[in-house]
């Protein structure tokens, strides 16, 4: 007898859908992260099929003093071309014609698995942000950590010595620093393609499907380096442990981060710190037990916001807890 696939929806993932009339139940996906990266991030649009090329400015022109009658030698900026890459996130589902026509509202229930698959493309999307390292996997798109040297002057090491390390992210967004691309060539957002009711075929068998499919191009273009950040190795189970920050104090290591690009001031440039809920928890912890000027919290258009000193932290679960040491 042929094995059932765990990547295809059954019979017990129905039931669990519906309720006791029958009907769709309208559910929340226990495994929903907020993806709040993708709505950050501006995006344009890639001049290259493949993704985009930045021109990236590696020294400035040197003006001279000069005495009357004295010659100046002209000098000039340099630079570097970079080529960023974008990544092709695909994804396919299949469902039984059977089980979809039993829920009772077949666009219905196919309209759920969509969202579910969406919310998929969006979590990878943001893994890759901080992650993606095409050098380990090729068709990654590169993220915002693997392109951070140890040493830079906009990485502050908060000494982490464990393997239950994270980061926090500063991100200074415009489309002169920090930006979204897709290939030129192809549409931007999340793709979906109703391929239909068709006969599936593989080695058990036939069988009739409705498939859907999911598309999303994207990639990361750090244009200006100076405006990306991160405190790396941050011993969680530290910080957790010290309520008052006496050990590891989140929002001194912040202020320092703030301070690491050229003005976190500018209007021209849209900051946004990321971490993960375990830090984002410690902080609230750490800000209750001594006078704090610098830690904000807000509501604006209903939602709750927390900034240090006016930039918003953003709460990412693709942050991981995991990290090694730099």
């Amino acid at each position: 007898m042929a094995t059932l696939a765990t990547n295809t929806t059954t019979l017990s993932d129905l039931v669990k859908m519906l309720g006791p009339d029958g009907k769709l139940l309208r559910f929340a996906n226990i495994l929903e992260k907020l993806s709040p990266v993708i709505n950050d991030l501006p995006f344009v649009r890639g001049n290259l099929t493949t993704g985009h090329r930045v021109q990236v400015v590696t020294s400035l022109p040197s003006p001279t003093s000069r005495r009357l009658n004295q010659r100046v030698l002209p000098t000039k900026a340099t630079s570097d071309q970079n080529d960023e890459q974008c990544a092709q996130l695909v994804d396919y589902a299949d469902v039984d014609c059977s089980i979809a026509e039993m829920s009772g509202d077949v666009e219905g229930y196919r309209m759920k698995q969509a969202m579910l698959h969406m919310q998929g493309l969006t979590h990878e999307f943001e893994r890759q942000f901080f992650y993606g390292n095409s050098a380990v996997v090729q068709e990654e798109m590169d993220g915002v950590l693997p392109r951070l040297a140890a040493a830079a002057d906009n990485v502050i090491d908060a000494g982490g010595a464990g393997a239950d390390n994270s980061s926090i992210v500063l991100a200074c967004y415009s489309e002169s620093t920090i930006y979204g691309i897709t290939p030129k060539d192809l549409p931007s957002g999340i793709r979906h393609e109703n391929k239909g009711r068709r006969v599936s075929e593989t080695t058990a068998g036939l069988i009739d499907v409705y498939t859907d499919r999911w598309e999303l191009n994207c990639g990361l273009c750090v244009e200006d380096p100076r405006w990306l950040a991160a405190i790396r190795a941050i011993d969680v189970s530290t910080v957790v442990a010290d309520k008052t920050g006496a050990t590891t104090g989140l929002i001194n290591l912040i202020l320092d981060l703030l301070h690491s690009v050229p003005n976190i001031d500018s209007p021209l440039v849209k900051p946004v710190l990321y971490m993960n809920r375990t830090l984002a928890k410690c902080l609230d912890i750490q800000a209750q037990n001594k006078s704090n000027l610098h830690l904000e919290i807000g509501h604006e258009e209903g939602d709750r916001k927390v900034k240090v000193r006016g930039v918003p932290i953003h709460v990412s679960d693709a942050l991981t807890e995991t990290e090694s040491v730099i």
